[in-house]
């Protein structure tokens, strides 16, 4: 069977659309770095910001004493959800980039077995992610 038979079936490398300025330095942090661990704080998964549903409307209780659910539903009603997004989705964004890192560093799952050795193995991934990006990222810019 000659070479090009299945061609259009095999799996194509993607044109780069980024290009490392500092690949020395880069490289070299990746290098330096070790194993990696994240831990999120109670006060980082409270910024975690969900977005409500289309049909969602606010509590009994909105006017005088609202909820973060209440002000974002506001939010939505006065700018739009595009506008919301503008506002809150970034965050959001920076965290399911965070926990892709950690999954994809550390791994889907927890080894240690009770809740205190649990917040200690998540405290010591995260402060590894600190290092690790306090070491070195890349300095890319974007191809024409």
């Amino acid at each position: 069977m000659p070479y090009k038979a299945k061609e259009k079936h095999r799996h194509k490398i993607p044109k780069a659309h980024c290009r490392v300025k500092n690949w020395r330095d880069y490289d070299a942090a990746l290098r330096r770095r070790g194993d990696l661990t994240v831990w999120v704080t109670p006060a980082a998964m409270a910024a975690v910001i969900i977005p409500p549903r289309s049909t969602a409307v606010p509590s009994t209780n909105a006017k005088t004493a609202p909820t973060q659910r209440d002000r974002h539903l506001q939010v939505i009603e006065e700018r739009g959800r595009l506008g919301w997004q503008e506002v809150n989705y970034g965050r959001r964004s920076l965290g399911e980039v965070a926990m892709m890192r950690y999954k994809g560093l550390i791994g889907r799952r927890l080894h240690a077995r009770t809740l205190p050795t649990q917040k200690t193995e998540v405290a010591v991934g995260c402060k590894v992610i600190n290092i690790m990006t306090q070491l070195g990222m890349p300095a890319s810019q974007r191809l024409a």
